[in-house]
């Protein structure tokens, strides 16, 4: 059985730190590369897959859900946004496209090994995650579940616990720091997305629901729109639920809003250097 790695990327630092540990320790023809699109990213990330693949002379397969056409079909058909509590965007537009590619590459014989670029210090809930672990590969629906008969209920839990649904997962930079990552990236000669110049903490979907107050501040237009727009169908179809991208607990906030209250670029200062990387130095 031939072992295949297969690295997860975002756009973002940490993937990029792992793409390149990658490369540099094992042969090309055991590593495969992969992106989730949810349809919603900035336009900046999509260009700078292709400057990775550019570069590394390596092709960065997209993974898109067979269910929803991206970010937004998925909250119209819903009639909501997801939340911080209910990120279903998380499970139905990269998740579940990311298992089901595992998977099939499983049927065909591979041994699937799954790196991504967790790190401990990047949160309290990340602090327990180690160098290895064992994920499975088939999630019961809850939806499902309720409907299944007791026999096929046993039967579901054996099958989800057995060996043939579990994965392999690598974490080869779970012990870095921040800096650590950035020096690593720069240098083997590899610029980060540029989004982190422009100020930016996180780069991914854009805008992402997690997004904190700087960075609802540093929306460009395109993304106030978008998300304007969206909230607007979803309301139009939805009259009384009054949709929002945006909560603050339990209390909506429409996008507009919010961006009047947080805008902190509207004096166009230069914002080239406002991030915690220190990549203008």
């Amino acid at each position: 059985m031939k072992t295949i790695y297969i690295v997860s990327l975002s756009g973002g630092k940490d993937s990029t730190a792992c793409l390149m540990y990658c490369i540099n320790k094992y042969p090309k023809d055991k590593l495969r590369f992969i992106f989730a699109d949810t349809n919603w990213e900035h336009e900046e990330t999509y260009k700078y897959l292709e400057y990775l693949e550019l570069l590394l002379d390596i092709e960065i397969v997209r993974l898109k859900s067979t269910k929803y056409k991206g970010m937004e079909d998925l909250c119209i058909k819903k009639g909501l946004f997801p939340t911080r509590l209910k990120k279903f965007c998380t499970i139905e537009l990269k998740i579940i496209p990311i298992l089901e590619y595992y998977e099939k590459l499983k049927n065909q014989g591979f041994k699937v090994i799954s790196v991504v670029g967790v790190r401990q210090d990047e949160s309290e809930k990340r602090k327990p995650e180690q160098l290895w672990k064992t994920n499975f590969i088939k999630t019961p629906q809850f939806n499902q579940w309720n409907n299944l008969k007791n026999t096929n209920k046993s039967k579901a839990v054996k099958n989800y616990y057995s060996k043939e649904n579990t994965i392999t997962v690598y974490q080869p930079i779970v012990y870095w720091t921040t800096q650590q990552v950035y020096d690593y990236v720069k240098s083997n000669n590899v610029e980060l997305n540029p989004l982190y110049k422009k100020g930016l903490s996180r780069v991914g979907c854009y805008p992402c629901i997690n997004a904190n107050k700087t960075e609802i501040g540093l929306l460009d237009d395109t993304a106030i729109k978008k998300v304007h727009n969206l909230e607007n169908k979803i309301n139009e179809n939805y009259p009384n639920k009054n949709a929002t991208f945006f909560y603050k607990g339990t209390k909506g906030i429409h996008i507009l809003a919010l961006v009047e209250k947080y805008k902190i670029n509207s004096l166009g200062l230069d914002l080239g250097c406002m991030n915690q990387y220190g990549l203008c130095e």
